[in-house]
C-alpha cells in the first residue's frame, strides 16, 4: 500500500477489506474441502446423517442419529466415488481417496 501515496500523492486512498464469514456459506449438506486431506486416509470420512425412505433421520438403539459415508456428484448428476472400493486388493481398500486423487479424476 506504500505505492499508492508514492505514485498518486494527490489522491485520497481508501482501502476496504471484506473478510465476511458469509463467503463460507453453502447449501445445507454441501461438502467442504477445507478439512479434507490431500492424500488417502483410513481415518477421514465424509459422514452425513442417515435418512430413511420417509426423509427423516434414522436413529440407532441409543437414540443417536446414524451416520453414513457419502460421495460427491459431478455437474451432470453422476456419482463421484470418494472412497476406494472395499473389495479391491491392497492397503487402500475402503479408504478416502484424498483431494489430489478426487481432483485428478
Amino acid at each position: 500500500m506504500d505505492i499508492s501515496p508514492k505514485y498518486w500523492p494527490e489522491k485520497e486512498h481508501v482501502f476496504i477489506f471484506d473478510n465476511a464469514t458469509t463467503h463460507k456459506k453453502r447449501e445445507g449438506g454441501a461438502l467442504s474441502t477445507s478439512r479434507m486431506p490431500k492424500g488417502p486416509s483410513a481415518a477421514f470420512g465424509i459422514d452425513i446423517n442417515k435418512v430413511g425412505a420417509d426423509g427423516k433421520p434414522v436413529c440407532g438403539p441409543d437414540g443417536k442419529v446414524l451416520k453414513t459415508k457419502t460421495n460427491g456428484k459431478f455437474a451432470d448428476g453422476r456419482e463421484h466415488e470418494f472412497y476406494y472400493p472395499k473389495d479391491m486388493d491392497g492397503l487402500l481398500a475402503g479408504q478416502f481417496k484424498g483431494m489430489a486423487k478426487i481432483l485428478e479424476e
